[in-house]
C-alpha cells in the first residue's frame, strides 16, 4: 500500500508534482459578488490501491479533475462547482482503490459544503463517499475520501467511470440545516414486525444510508440501546433509503429497506428494523442396544452403548480370529429437533465393519419424541440402504411444523458384516465403527459425527 500523506504545503506540492501523469490541472472558480469572492479549488490527492496479491500491472484507478465553463451561472454566490472523475481501467473482482483530495478555498468569504451528488454508480462496482458538511473560512482545507470496490459477480477487465460533482456554497447564501434520519432496531421475539412491551432493543445490527441515486452517504451500527441516526443537509426535499443488515442467526421481522424524506431542519423517526433469533438446529448421534419399548411413556429407547465386544480366541482352528460380536445387533440412532421444521433430508454414511440391516425386523425406523418422553412412529418418510458404498438416505415431509421440545428419533439397526466376523483381529487396524450424519432442514443445516470403540473381550 502507498503511504498515506500529510497536509503539508510543501508535501503536496510533491504530491503534485509526482502525479501529473494522473492528475488534470487544479479547477479555479472565482466569482465576485457583494460580500467577497467565493473561489474554491482542488488542493493535493493521492491514489492508494488495495492489495493486488503482486499483480499490480493488472488494474489502475485513475483520477482527473474535469474543467468545467460557466455550469452554474443561476448561483447567486458564483459558479463554485468542482468535478472529480475517477475511472478504473482492466479491473477484476476484488479489486480496490481510495482517492484522497482536499478541497481549499481560495475566496475571501466562508464557505459551507460540499453539497455532492455521484453520477449513477456502474452495476458491479461499489462506490463510499461519506463527505461532512462543514464551513470552510478562506484559507481553509478539507479532506475528504472516496473509495471504490469491483464487486466479486464483475466481469475481467471491466472499465468503470464515476463523476463525483461537488458544490459549495456562500456561508450566508442560505440557510443550510441538518436533517436527521433514525430509529431503532429490536429483538421481535413473537414476530409480529412490532415493538411490544417486553421486546429489547438489539445492538451492533449495521445500517446504510443511500440518496436518492442510490450511492452511499453513511454507515454505522445500532447501539446498546439499539438507536442509529444519520445527519444529512439537504438543499431542499430529498429522498433517502435506510439499509440494515441482519445479525447471524436472526432474521428480519421486517422490511429490512425503509425509504424515507426529508427536507431542511426535518426529522424522519421510527425508522425501525425487527429481527427474531432463528430457531437452532440440534443434531446428536449415539449408540443404543436393542432393548426398546416404544409402546411405554416415557418410551425405553434401548440403553446407550459404550463399546463393541469382539471374541477373539487364543488356540483352536479359529486362533486370532473374530468368532463373535456383542452386541449382535445394535441402534445406531439419530436425534434431531428444532422448533419449525418442517422436512429434512438425512444422509448417514458409516464404515465396513457393519451393515444397516434392512430385513423385517431391522428397517430404518423413524419416531416423533415429545416432551414427555413419549413416542409415535412416523409413517411420512422414504428411505434408501446402500451396502456396498456404506450410506443410508432418509427424507422426512412433516404434516405440521415441529414444535419446542419435539425430537425426531431415527432408528438404525447394524450387524456385522460377513467379512468382519472370521477376519483376524491383528490385521484389524481401524478398531472403532466410524458414522458421520448430515443434515439439511428448512431451518438449517449441520452435520455430526460418531464413533463407538470395538474392544477385545
Amino acid at each position: 500500500m502507498k503511504s498515506l500523506y500529510l497536509i503539508l504545503p510543501m508535501l503536496i506540492l510533491g504530491i503534485l508534482s509526482s502525479a501529473l501523469a494522473l492528475w488534470g490541472e487544479a479547477l479555479i472558480i472565482n466569482s465576485v459578488v457583494e460580500t467577497g469572492d467565493v473561489d474554491v479549488e482542488f488542493d493535493g490527492f493521492l491514489v492508494v490501491e488495495g492489495d493486488e496479491f503482486g499483480k499490480a500491472w493488472v488494474a489502475d484507478c485513475v483520477a482527473n479533475l474535469v474543467e468545467l465553463e460557466d455550469e452554474d451561472l443561476g448561483n447567486p454566490s458564483g459558479d463554485d462547482d468542482l468535478d472529480l472523475s475517477i475511472v478504473v481501467v482492466n479491473s477484476y473482482p476484488g479489486y480496490s482503490c481510495t482517492i484522497y483530495f482536499n478541497v481549499r478555498n481560495t475566496g475571501s468569504v466562508p464557505v459551507t459544503g460540499p453539497f455532492y451528488e455521484v453520477t449513477e454508480v456502474p452495476s458491479g462496482i461499489r462506490v463510499v463517499f461519506e463527505p461532512r458538511i462543514s464551513q470552510l473560512h478562506p484559507g481553509d482545507i478539507a479532506s475528504y475520501t472516496i473509495y471504490l470496490e469491483v464487486l466479486q459477480e464483475a466481469e475481467q477487465g471491466i472499465e468503470y467511470e464515476v463523476q463525483v460533482h461537488l458544490r459549495y456554497i456562500q456561508w450566508n447564501e442560505a440557510e443550510v440545516e441538518m436533517a436527521t434520519i433514525s430509529g431503532y432496531a429490536f429483538n421481535d421475539m413473537n414476530g409480529n414486525g412490532n415493538w411490544d412491551l417486553g421486546e429489547n432493543p438489539l445492538g451492533g445490527v449495521s445500517v446504510e444510508l443511500h440518496d436518492d441515486q442510490g450511492n452511499l452517504v453513511s454507515t454505522c451500527s445500532t447501539g446498546s440501546d439499539g438507536y442509529y441516526e444519520f445527519a444529512v443537509y439537504p438543499l431542499g426535499t430529498k429522498d433517502y433509503t435506510v439499509v440494515a443488515y441482519t445479525l447471524p442467526s436472526y432474521e428480519f421481522t421486517t422490511p429490512s429497506t425503509i425509504f424515507v424524506t426529508v427536507s431542511p431542519g426535518s426529522s424522519s423517526t421510527d425508522n425501525n428494523f425487527g429481527l427474531r433469533q432463528l430457531p437452532e438446529l440440534y443434531v446428536s448421534k449415539v449408540f443404543r442396544d436393542t432393548e426398546t419399548d416404544f409402546e411405554l411413556c416415557p418410551a425405553k429407547l434401548g440403553g446407550l452403548l459404550d463399546r463393541i465386544e469382539v471374541e477373539v480366541p487364543d488356540t483352536g482352528l479359529h486362533s486370532g480370529e473374530i468368532v463373535s460380536v456383542s452386541p449382535g445387533a445394535f441402534y445406531s440412532v439419530i436425534q434431531i429437533s428444532g422448533e419449525g421444521i418442517t422436512w429434512m433430508e438425512i444422509r448417514d454414511e458409516y464404515d465396513f465393519h457393519f451393515d444397516v440391516n434392512d430385513g423385517r425386523e431391522g428397517k430404518v425406523r423413524l419416531y416423533l419424541l415429545d416432551s414427555r418422553g413419549c413416542t409415535k412412529e412416523l409413517t411420512s418418510y422414504s428411505y434408501t440402504v446402500n451396502n456396498v458404498d456404506n450410506v443410508v438416505t432418509v427424507s422426512i415431509d412433516l404434516d405440521r411444523a415441529l414444535n419446542y421440545g419435539e425430537t425426531i428419533l431415527v432408528y438404525l439397526k447394524f450387524k456385522p458384516t460377513d467379512e468382519f466376523v472370521g477376519s483376524l483381529w491383528n490385521d484389524l487396524e481401524d478398531k472403532h465403527f466410524d458414522n458421520i450424519v448430515y443434515i439439511e432442514t428448512d431451518i438449517g443445516n449441520k452435520n455430526v459425527s460418531a464413533s463407538i470403540e470395538i474392544v477385545r473381550k
